[in-house]
């Protein structure tokens, strides 16, 4: 079972971004996905909040009631 919300896009290397919502374990998460490089996979960093993620996995514990998570793509320094 994973621990946690993992997110790990893959888009056409043409769309700028996208955001979707999406319920997890009850709690409401709003995603924006930014693709400045257009690329089409490779999370170059992710944000909860406004707070920087390490990874990219929203553990579990870390979901309170509804958030903002902010991932931006890129072929350089890809994580997870």
């Amino acid at each position: 079972m994973i621990g946690g919300l993992g997110i790990d896009p893959c888009i056409p290397a043409s769309w700028p971004g996208f955001t979707a919502e999406r319920i997890f374990r009850g709690k409401h998460v709003r995603i924006e996905v930014r693709n400045p490089d257009h690329v089409c996979r490779g999370v170059r960093s992710m944000t909860l909040n406004g707070e920087p993620i390490e990874g990219n996995l929203l553990a579990a514990e870390m979901l309170r009631e509804e958030h903002e998570v902010v991932v931006s793509l890129s072929s350089s320094r890809a994580i997870g």
